[in-house]
């Protein structure tokens, strides 16, 4: 049996929370997403139309500047598929020459050599299709929810095992997981334990990020528990709840905790 989740209609509004926990401290993100989804003629493709709001600190000296770039590239169209997989960028034509047309004015009005350094990375990522994709495929409430593809794990008496690639590290590794179906009076609960092969993903590893002393090499095993709550059989989720785990020979290195609730 296979859960048939579709590719979402109308709209909706996400908020999101990325928590990491590390031994020296905590650092938490949070971003809103509003989204219409408008159905695309071919292969049952559906056009999701994405604003992203990241949601800073005001004393923040970046907030000003992350809130002109959000104006500047929103709204970012992708393409999803018939189970609503992000598989393409969409009118990237239109979102080149916003970009382009108001990138004198970006530059104009900060300073700092950190400026032009993140004004051109961007610059690479929005003319380039293929980046671009994987920088939202990526981001934690799309690499949470579209990239899970939950369509396709297969369940028998509730219960059901796979192999997926998960991005919450920032880079594709590879996933044994566990998944079962709980069902309650509000619903359903998606389940899924998870755990990364580091064997199946030694070159991914070198290109983990994490702070201070700790390396790749320092990881032992990484794990992953997700709640997925849901009316039944749905195209849009209540709510996502994501855990992972990086853990070294003596401790834990770092938790991300990934949060998402619907509307």
């Amino acid at each position: 049996m296979y859960i048939l989740f579709k590719a979402p209609t109308g709209s909706c509004r996400v908020h999101g929370v990325r928590t990491e926990v590390m031994p020296d401290g905590v650092s938490e993100t949070k971003c809103e997403a509003s989204i219409e989804f408008a159905p695309l003629s071919k292969d049952s493709k559906v056009k999701a139309v994405v604003h992203l709001h990241a949601i800073a600190d005001e004393d923040d000296a970046t907030a000003a500047f992350v809130h002109d770039i959000e104006s500047t590239l929103n709204p970012i169209c992708m393409e999803l598929d018939s189970r609503g997989k992000c598989i393409g960028i969409s009118d990237h034509d239109e979102l080149c020459k916003r970009w382009d047309d108001r990138l004198s004015l970006l530059r104009a009005n900060y300073e700092g050599g950190w400026v032009e350094k993140e004004l051109q990375l961007l610059t690479d990522r929005v003319h380039n299709k293929g980046l671009l994709l994987n920088m939202m495929k990526r981001y934690y409430v799309f690499s949470e929810w579209m990239e899970a593809d939950w369509s396709g794990i297969e369940f028998t008496k509730g219960k059901g095992y796979r192999e997926h690639e998960e991005t919450a590290l920032g880079v594709p590794l590879l996933f044994s997981q566990e998944c079962s179906i709980e069902d309650n009076e509000e619903g359903m609960l998606l389940h899924i334990h998870g755990n990364s092969d580091l064997k199946k993903n030694e070159v991914q590893l070198d290109k983990i990020s994490l702070l201070n002393e700790a390396q790749p090499e320092n990881i032992i095993s990484i794990e992953q528990h997700c709640i997925v709550k849901t009316t039944g059989i749905t195209e849009i989720p209540q709510s996502i709840h994501s855990l992972y785990t990086i853990k070294g020979r003596e401790q834990i290195l770092k938790d991300i905790e990934i949060s998402l609730t619907f509307q």
